[in-house]
Protein backbone atom coordinates (compact mmCIF):
# COMPACT_ATOMS: atom_id res chain seq x y z
CA UNK A 1 0.00 0.00 0.00
CA UNK A 2 1.28 3.47 -0.91
CA UNK A 3 -0.02 6.20 1.40
CA UNK A 4 -0.16 9.78 0.12
CA UNK A 5 -0.93 12.77 2.30
CA UNK A 6 -2.07 16.18 1.05
CA UNK A 7 -1.52 19.13 3.40
CA UNK A 8 -3.12 22.31 2.08
CA UNK A 9 -4.93 25.04 4.01
CA UNK A 10 -7.14 26.33 1.19
CA UNK A 11 -10.12 23.96 0.81
CA UNK A 12 -10.57 24.44 -2.94
CA UNK A 13 -6.90 23.73 -3.67
CA UNK A 14 -6.87 20.77 -1.25
CA UNK A 15 -9.79 19.22 -3.13
CA UNK A 16 -8.15 19.87 -6.51
CA UNK A 17 -4.87 18.25 -5.46
CA UNK A 18 -6.80 15.34 -3.96
CA UNK A 19 -8.56 14.85 -7.32
CA UNK A 20 -5.18 14.76 -9.10
CA UNK A 21 -4.02 12.09 -6.67
CA UNK A 22 -7.19 10.04 -7.17
CA UNK A 23 -6.91 10.31 -10.96
CA UNK A 24 -3.23 9.31 -10.94
CA UNK A 25 -3.83 6.57 -8.37
CA UNK A 26 -6.38 4.99 -10.70
CA UNK A 27 -3.44 3.59 -12.67
CA UNK A 28 -2.14 1.78 -9.57
CA UNK A 29 -3.54 -0.70 -7.08
CA UNK A 30 -3.51 -0.04 -3.34
CA UNK A 31 -3.13 3.72 -3.13
CA UNK A 32 -4.54 5.46 -0.08
CA UNK A 33 -4.84 9.24 0.17
CA UNK A 34 -5.82 11.53 3.00
CA UNK A 35 -6.01 15.34 3.08
CA UNK A 36 -5.20 17.69 5.97
CA UNK A 37 -5.68 21.42 6.35
CA UNK A 38 -2.71 22.01 8.67
CA UNK A 39 0.63 20.56 9.71
CA UNK A 40 -0.66 20.30 13.27
CA UNK A 41 -3.62 18.18 12.15
CA UNK A 42 -1.23 15.94 10.21
CA UNK A 43 1.21 15.58 13.14
CA UNK A 44 -1.60 14.92 15.59
CA UNK A 45 -2.69 11.88 13.59
CA UNK A 46 0.88 10.52 13.63
CA UNK A 47 0.42 8.35 10.54
CA UNK A 48 3.10 7.09 8.20
CA UNK A 49 3.09 8.28 4.58
CA UNK A 50 5.38 7.47 1.68
CA UNK A 51 4.55 10.71 -0.18
CA UNK A 52 3.42 14.09 1.14
CA UNK A 53 2.15 16.85 -1.13
CA UNK A 54 2.23 20.03 0.90
CA UNK A 55 2.01 23.76 0.66
CA UNK A 56 4.70 25.91 2.24
CA UNK A 57 2.45 28.63 3.61
CA UNK A 58 0.28 26.90 6.19
CA UNK A 59 -1.21 28.38 9.36
CA UNK A 60 0.91 27.56 12.42
CA UNK A 61 3.71 25.20 11.41
CA UNK A 62 4.62 25.93 7.80
CA UNK A 63 5.52 23.29 5.21
CA UNK A 64 9.29 23.79 5.48
CA UNK A 65 9.18 23.44 9.26
CA UNK A 66 7.04 20.32 8.92
CA UNK A 67 9.69 18.89 6.60
CA UNK A 68 12.36 19.61 9.24
CA UNK A 69 10.27 17.91 11.93
CA UNK A 70 9.81 14.83 9.78
CA UNK A 71 13.53 14.63 8.97
CA UNK A 72 14.46 15.07 12.65
CA UNK A 73 12.18 12.12 13.42
CA UNK A 74 14.03 10.05 10.84
CA UNK A 75 11.17 9.92 8.33
CA UNK A 76 12.19 9.34 4.72
CA UNK A 77 8.84 10.47 3.36
CA UNK A 78 9.07 11.96 -0.13
CA UNK A 79 8.14 15.63 0.14
CA UNK A 80 6.54 17.31 -2.86
CA UNK A 81 6.06 21.03 -2.24
CA UNK A 82 3.22 22.59 -4.19
CA UNK A 83 3.17 26.34 -3.66
CA UNK A 84 2.62 29.75 -5.20
CA UNK A 85 5.93 31.12 -3.96
CA UNK A 86 9.10 30.49 -5.96
CA UNK A 87 11.30 32.13 -3.33
CA UNK A 88 11.08 29.08 -1.03
CA UNK A 89 12.55 26.63 -3.54
CA UNK A 90 16.11 26.72 -2.17
CA UNK A 91 14.89 26.34 1.41
CA UNK A 92 12.77 23.32 0.48
CA UNK A 93 15.85 21.41 -0.62
CA UNK A 94 17.40 21.88 2.83
CA UNK A 95 14.78 19.40 4.04
CA UNK A 96 15.55 17.12 1.10
CA UNK A 97 12.37 17.79 -0.85
CA UNK A 98 11.82 15.45 -3.77
CA UNK A 99 10.03 18.06 -5.89
CA UNK A 100 9.00 21.71 -5.86
CA UNK A 101 6.10 22.69 -8.11
CA UNK A 102 4.57 26.12 -8.51
CA UNK A 103 0.78 25.99 -8.40
CA UNK A 104 0.60 27.84 -11.70
CA UNK A 105 2.25 24.85 -13.42
CA UNK A 106 0.44 22.18 -11.38
CA UNK A 107 -1.80 21.04 -14.27
CA UNK A 108 1.21 20.38 -16.45
CA UNK A 109 3.69 18.92 -13.92
CA UNK A 110 1.86 17.28 -11.02
CA UNK A 111 0.36 14.23 -12.81
CA UNK A 112 3.68 13.10 -14.34
CA UNK A 113 5.72 13.73 -11.21
CA UNK A 114 3.17 12.02 -8.98
CA UNK A 115 3.00 9.01 -11.29
CA UNK A 116 6.78 8.72 -11.24
CA UNK A 117 6.94 9.01 -7.43
CA UNK A 118 4.29 6.32 -6.98
CA UNK A 119 6.08 4.02 -9.44
CA UNK A 120 9.35 4.48 -7.53
CA UNK A 121 7.65 3.63 -4.23
CA UNK A 122 6.08 0.51 -5.70
CA UNK A 123 9.46 -0.64 -6.99
CA UNK A 124 11.10 -0.02 -3.61
CA UNK A 125 8.40 -2.03 -1.86
CA UNK A 126 9.26 -5.01 -4.05
CA UNK A 127 12.83 -4.92 -2.73
CA UNK A 128 12.67 -6.92 0.51
CA UNK A 129 13.79 -10.08 2.23
CA UNK A 130 11.96 -12.29 4.73
CA UNK A 131 14.11 -12.66 7.87
CA UNK A 132 13.85 -14.43 11.20
CA UNK A 133 14.04 -17.86 12.74
CA UNK A 134 12.36 -19.30 15.84
CA UNK A 135 10.57 -16.13 16.89
CA UNK A 136 8.84 -15.79 13.57
CA UNK A 137 9.44 -14.24 10.21
CA UNK A 138 9.32 -10.56 9.30
CA UNK A 139 9.36 -8.69 6.02
CA UNK A 140 12.46 -6.46 5.89
CA UNK A 141 12.71 -3.76 3.24
CA UNK A 142 16.30 -3.19 2.17
CA UNK A 143 15.88 0.56 2.44
CA UNK A 144 15.16 0.17 6.17
CA UNK A 145 18.51 -1.47 6.95
CA UNK A 146 20.96 0.78 8.76
CA UNK A 147 23.71 -1.81 9.06
CA UNK A 148 24.36 -5.54 9.38
CA UNK A 149 26.77 -6.75 12.02
CA UNK A 150 28.07 -10.25 12.58
CA UNK A 151 27.34 -11.60 16.07
CA UNK A 152 29.88 -13.59 18.12
CA UNK A 153 28.41 -17.05 17.38
CA UNK A 154 28.34 -16.58 13.62
CA UNK A 155 24.80 -15.23 13.42
CA UNK A 156 23.96 -11.83 12.08
CA UNK A 157 21.54 -9.22 13.21
CA UNK A 158 20.09 -6.17 11.58
CA UNK A 159 19.29 -2.79 13.05
CA UNK A 160 16.45 -0.94 11.35
CA UNK A 161 15.90 2.71 10.53
CA UNK A 162 12.20 2.67 11.33
CA UNK A 163 10.78 3.25 14.82
CA UNK A 164 9.31 -0.19 15.47
CA UNK A 165 10.92 -1.53 18.66
CA UNK A 166 10.15 -5.15 17.78
CA UNK A 167 12.33 -4.84 14.69
CA UNK A 168 15.33 -3.03 16.19
CA UNK A 169 17.51 -6.14 16.46
CA UNK A 170 16.48 -9.26 14.64
CA UNK A 171 18.40 -12.48 14.25
CA UNK A 172 18.51 -13.09 10.53
CA UNK A 173 20.79 -16.08 10.04
CA UNK A 174 18.14 -17.67 7.85
CA UNK A 175 15.61 -16.23 5.50
CA UNK A 176 12.45 -17.79 4.09
CA UNK A 177 14.20 -19.85 1.42
CA UNK A 178 16.70 -21.21 3.97
CA UNK A 179 19.71 -19.36 2.55
CA UNK A 180 21.97 -17.31 4.79
CA UNK A 181 21.16 -13.61 4.74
Amino acid sequence: MIRIGVIEYEARMREEVYRYVEKTAGDFAEIQCRAYESAEQFLEENSEYEILILDIRLPGINGIELGRILRERGKDTKLLYLTSYAEYAAESYLVEASQYILKESMDRRLPDILQRMISEEIEQKKDYRIVGIKRGKKKLFYREIRYIQKASKGGKYVEYVNDRRDLQRTDCTREASGRTF
